[in-house]
């Protein structure tokens, strides 16, 4: 394998999509955890993330 195309730039971005992803995980069992509906969490899941 060649390590040469693997650069800096596509291992930053993983990083950033795990941690968004994180964090919208987390606001969505918050959301879930206060009665909301299980769509309005998708909804605040997607949003989150959109945002990140």
């Amino acid at each position: 394998m060649d390590y040469r195309k693997i650069n800096s730039h596509i291992i930053l971005l993983l990083i950033v999509f795990i941690a968004a992803l994180a964090i919208a995980m987390i606001g969505r069992l918050i959301v879930l955890e206060l009665g909301v509906d299980a769509g309005t969490a998708n909804l605040t899941f997607v949003i989150i993330f959109g945002v990140c």
